[in-house]
């Protein structure tokens, strides 16, 4: 059977639970389901997630704020270095082009002093004319008598013979010096096409080969020589095969091989 409920009843009911504090709790447990009154203590833990997440977010939005300013501080740092490689680069630049400047004047002083040295031994060997008698102490011990001649002196003969090109050849010849060879009696007379230089090199070898080439094709009994203070290794092999006289300080090499290519020479 129903029973009834006035309106009197809800308000002594509500009266009784402002009085009972400790009925409502009863009442909301004969009243509510296990998921409403379990409710509020799920919304305090999501609070407290909430309230702990939002701590982690503040954390990790300090730490990106100091990852930010350590890039921004190593992006400074890398401009400074790219700077300084840069300043870098430039100076060794500069240093570069000094140092090639240097090595420039270095090689143009060593030329000259080459040039020097080497019109210091063309003086020796005979190739002026007040100097023509130092000729004698070099090559008398071989030759007799020895004499020093310009080659402009023979330009007429050599035209009668050679092209103009060749001509030119011979008239750059450094020293020529004729005479006969003490050793062997009745030699015909021997000219000596000499190139000078301080460092005897291989052009030295080829202009004193083909020079004297171009005498014996002109009918004389021309030999190559070239003198100097020292010779590069280079130059022994083609010395030999050109069967090139070589002086060093004085002293000689391949004397022979050279006199016995000038003598038979054809004319």
């Amino acid at each position: 059977m129903a029973v009834a409920f006035s309106v009197q009843d809800y308000y002594d009911l509500t009266r009784l639970l402002a009085e009972h504090p400790e009925w409502r709790a009863q009442l909301r447990q004969l009243v509510l389901t296990d998921e409403l009154l379990t409710l509020p203590a799920l919304v305090r833990e999501l609070a407290e997630a909430q309230t702990r997440a939002e701590e982690r977010l503040v954390g990790v939005e300090e730490r990106l704020a100091r990852l930010e300013t350590a890039v921004a501080e190593l992006v400074e740092a890398q401009k400074r270095t790219e700077l300084q490689l840069t300043e870098l680069a430039v100076a060794q630049k500069r240093t570069e082009q000094a140092l090639a400047a240097l090595t420039d004047a270095q090689k143009r002083t060593g030329d000259i002093v080459d040039q020097l040295l080497g019109r210091d031994l063309e003086r020796k060997y005979g190739t002026s004319p007040w100097d023509r008698e130092r000729a004698g102490a070099y090559f008398g011990k071989w030759l007799k008598p020895v004499e020093v001649i310009s080659p402009n002196d023979l330009r007429e003969a050599l035209e009668a013979r050679l092209r103009e090109n060749e001509v030119d050849e011979v008239m750059l010849a450094d020293v020529l010096i004729r005479g006969r060879l003490r050793q062997v009696e009745s030699t015909p007379e021997v000219w000596l096409v000499l190139e000078v230089s301080h460092v005897i090199d291989r052009y030295d070898v080829d202009r004193a080969h083909q020079r004297a080439t171009l005498l014996r094709q002109a009918g004389y009994h021309a030999m190559p020589v070239v003198a100097g203070e020292r010779m590069l290794e280079e130059c022994e092999g083609p010395v030999q095969v050109g069967q090139v006289a070589v002086f060093l300080n004085g002293s000689r090499k391949y004397w022979e091989r050279a006199v016995e290519a000038a003598l038979r020479a054809e004319h």
